[in-house]
């Protein structure tokens, strides 16, 4: 798929170093992670997306929200916003892929 743009990676997943040699999405992600000195280094875009959601309790619940039930969904919310009171509270804050909630959402 070379239009896929909105993945994570649980934190605790081994993932093998060459599979974003075989994917053919990675070159979308080697854009949109903005990488230093290992710039296209599949092991580099792997732990990018093993850690997206640190620090971004808000993005996080946006990109699981599938698995929680939906009459909970608004203390979730209620609690995830608690958790980032120290973040830019327009809703502009981007994950590793630039991406707000709402683009997560969508």
């Amino acid at each position: 798929c070379i239009s896929l743009r909105n993945i994570a990676i649980p934190p605790t997943c081994l993932v093998r170093v060459r599979v974003f040699d075989v994917f053919d999405g990675a070159f979308t992600l080697q854009k949109a992670i903005p990488f230093n000195s290992n710039s296209g280094n599949p092991a580099t875009i792997s732990e990018a997306l093993k850690h997206r959601f640190d620090e971004l309790p808000i993005h996080q619940l946006c990109y699981y929200q599938q698995y929680h039930p939906p009459n909970n969904m608004l203390q979730h919310l209620k609690e995830a916003i608690g958790a980032a009171a120290h973040l830019d509270i327009t809703g502009m804050q981007q994950d590793c892929l630039g991406m707000t909630p709402l683009h997560i959402l969508a």
